[in-house]
């Protein structure tokens, strides 16, 4: 695996730690502005123990839900990156007349993947223990958990406020700065080291990756009967690696020679490089000595920019530098925002962000480097725009947190359940028909499991003369809370929520989308039509009577012998509810079979992405699924 694909194995599990780091920051924010405009400190110390647990409890639930996206991301690693790294070596199997077993059936290496995967699970969790922030206090840096930075945090802001010593802008700028400084931290109390969340999580997923992927190889040379290792040559390698990158060692010199099991050598830290088998008389050294000494002095050449000069090396380490500096920046110009400070600190704050970004291309283009911008936006506050704000997230980016849409309106298809829903952020739903113009106000929820149902009020009647429909669509809410018309809060109330969000989840997991379809084939000539646009309009199986068009599915629903992914212009629904295509209009996407163990692979990471979307937990998500409500009430109408 070569230095890029090895740096993109652990952006899943960063991005859910970058995640949890932002919610917290951004909760400081929201208590600081909640009290920061009161004129007497006495009213903050009135709330101050109520607001501290409420943020403890909040506190506890984000990190339930990066660790639920991180589980489902480290499963992704061992199940695609893995598979792909093992299946590498087959080439070498067959030139020395041997097979390479299947990954499932080597017990071996499953017994190995499923330890290290309950391995790097166990020390995500153990990091989310030992959390806090990094503060100056005296001149000196003090680790403070998250509970102590907490109360001092909100302590000296707001009491700096009531008091005059700052004005409220001062106070939050301040309090964001010392944030975003910090970065939410992994702490170890006994010996005072700390580090980014961030950063200890890609840590010890990339650890646990390349023990698997060591093991695999070492038992690729035993199986080939070789003790011969080919390391691999990245560019940017640090002095000390580079000189024995790109050579052929034996298992004792790769330990002796290039340091493997220590710190600072092969595969250790910040190390991206690997040893692959390598059998003499079969494999072919991958760059000769020569070409070696060609790249690396190319590598060692400094070039100029901004009048300093930099080898490949140092210029990677100031990228490394500058992403970390923007990655703080966008933090810290989010969080003025969400605060609502001086407009002038939100312009500062962008221009800053502005001189970095314009050193990283320049410096990325002089040395011919390529720009990891991904590792810059992973924070999931999107790209920036020409205007110098944040634009929104696009829902279209997979294993990213995003943004609820107000109006944003799927489709469920079905004879009983045709219907359509919204995903709506904030606390009100508008309703329509004869309560057009009221709104519904759903209580906040701050419970870790509990799920609750808000019923509409049924809103068909006479209004001003004319008779008007009930147009109140259900919908999903943030926290563990939905809302139905009245017609699914009183008929068929488990499954219209849950075709709901299996519904949304399908979506944000890629099963569905905008003219994308499933078409179920039993008729093994079927795959043949769909490749010549021959196919002809569906049969209802019960009546016999043909249908207007091609029945088909948004996912697949039930076991087919064949289901295949296809596109065309929807023109109607059939008998039973379901969807019907314009035989002329189908296009088949892809000839190979959709299968449902595929699809239950990919509802898991939509259950992920819905998790952090809509700030559930597991617990409320697993509860609505099975229809286990905590409680189904009436919406409260102002």
């Amino acid at each position: 695996m070569n230095q890029g694909a090895l740096e993109q194995v652990p952006l899943g599990v960063e991005q859910a730690f970058g995640n949890l780091q932002t919610r917290i920051m951004e909760d400081v924010v929201r208590r600081i502005r909640i009290n920061g405009f009161v004129t007497r400190s006495a009213d903050w110390e009135i709330t101050r123990l109520r607001q501290l647990g409420e943020s403890d409890a909040y506190i506890k639930k984000q990190i339930q839900i990066a660790l639920h996206l991180s589980d489902a991301a480290i499963d992704d690693i061992y199940l695609d990156a893995v598979g792909k790294e093992y299946t590498r070596n087959a080439e070498l199997y067959r030139l020395t007349g041997s097979t390479l077993p299947a990954l499932a059936d080597n017990i071996e290496l499953q017994d190995l993947i499923s330890s290290v995967k309950s391995q790097t699970k166990d020390t995500l969790n153990n990091i989310t223990r030992s959390m806090g922030f990094v503060t100056q206090e005296g001149g000196k840096l003090k680790a403070l958990d998250l509970t102590t930075f907490y109360q001092k945090t909100l302590d000296a802001a707001l009491g700096d406020i009531s008091s005059g010593a700052f004005d409220y802008s001062t106070a939050l700028r301040r309090t964001i700065k010392d944030m975003t400084n910090s970065g939410l931290r992994w702490i170890d109390y006994e010996s005072g080291y700390h580090n980014r969340v961030t950063v200890a999580a890609r840590r010890a997923t990339i650890t646990g990756f390349n023990q698997t992927i060591s093991h695999m190889n070492e038992k690729t040379a035993r199986d080939l009967g070789t003790d011969s290792f080919e390391v691999t040559w990245h560019a940017g390698a640090r002095p000390e690696h580079q000189a024995w990158q790109g050579q052929v060692y034996t298992k004792q010199q790769l330990i002796e020679i290039c340091g493997l099991g220590s710190g600072d050598g092969l595969k250790g830290w910040n190390c991206y490089h690997d040893y692959l088998p390598f059998v003499p008389g079969a494999s072919v050294r991958s760059y000769s000595d020569d070409q070696l000494r060609a790249m690396n002095a190319a590598e060692n050449t400094p070039k100029t920019y901004n009048g300093k000069e930099y080898t490949t090396y140092e210029a990677l380490q100031r990228q490394r530098q500058l992403e970390t500096n923007m990655r703080a920046q966008r933090q810290e110009i989010d969080l003025l925002k969400k605060g609502g400070a001086d407009e002038k600190d939100i312009i500062n704050a962008n221009a800053r962000y502005r001189v970095t970004s314009a050193e990283y291309t320049g410096l990325s283009k002089t040395m011919g480097l390529p720009q990891q911008r991904e590792r810059v936006t992973i924070d999931g506050m999107g790209k920036r725009s020409s205007n110098n704000v944040i634009a929104p997230r696009a829902e279209k980016s997979i294993n990213t947190a995003l943004l609820i849409d107000n109006d944003h309106i799927g489709k469920t298809y079905g004879k009983a359940l045709s219907m359509q829903y919204r995903t709506i952020s904030g606390d009100e739903y508008v309703l329509t028909g004869t309560d057009i113009g009221n709104v519904g106000i759903l209580p906040k929820n701050t419970s870790e499991t509990d799920f609750f149902v808000y019923a509409a009020p049924k809103s068909s009647g006479f209004l001003k003369g004319k008779y008007v429909l009930d147009d109140n669509l259900n919908a999903i809410f943030t926290d563990g809370r939905v809302v139905l018309n009245n017609y699914s809060a009183n008929n068929e109330t488990r499954n219209a929520i849950r075709a709901m969000l299996e519904d949304e989840i399908s979506s944000l997991a890629g099963i569905r989308g905008d003219n994308i379809w499933y078409r179920a084939a039993n008729n093994p000539k079927e795959l043949d039509y769909l490749k010549k646009g021959i196919i002809r309009p569906s049969v209802n199986h019960m009546t016999k009577a043909v249908e207007d068009g091609l029945s088909v599915w948004e996912r697949p629903l039930y076991h087919a012998d064949n289901i295949y992914k296809i596109s065309g212009d929807l023109i109607g629904i059939g008998a039973d509810g379901e969807p019907l295509l314009d035989v002329k209009t189908v296009k088949l996407l892809s000839d190979k079979p959709f299968t449902l163990d595929l699809q239950d692979e990919l509802m898991k990471k939509g259950k992920a992405l819905f998790l952090n979307k809509y700030n559930w937990t597991p617990e409320q998500l697993d509860n609505a699924l099975k229809g286990k409500w905590t409680k189904k009430t009436d919406l409260q109408v102002n």
